[in-house]
């Protein structure tokens, strides 16, 4: 059975890494190494992951616009 690849998103590296580390162990493909700006769109639109997960214990009024982007379907395949 193919692993689920998950993006990942969270503002600061090291929580970020230790999640991703987590989600790993659990058996996922994690995408953890975003670019930032409107590039994040753009990557995971072409990685078609799984699921996102937005992180929001930082900044999370920007995770909650990226999040409303993903549900505004800004990006393909993204408004579910």
């Amino acid at each position: 059975m193919k692993k689920q690849t998950l993006a990942l998103i969270h503002w600061n590296q090291g929580e970020r890494e230790q999640r991703a580390k987590e989600l790993r162990r659990a058996g996922y493909d994690v995408l953890d190494d975003l670019p930032a700006g409107s590039g994040i769109l753009r990557t995971i639109e072409e990685a078609n992951p799984s699921a996102i997960i937005i992180d929001l214990t930082r900044i999370p009024s920007r995770g909650r616009d990226l999040g409303i982007a993903f549900r505004k379907g800004k990006v393909r395949g993204c408004s579910r």
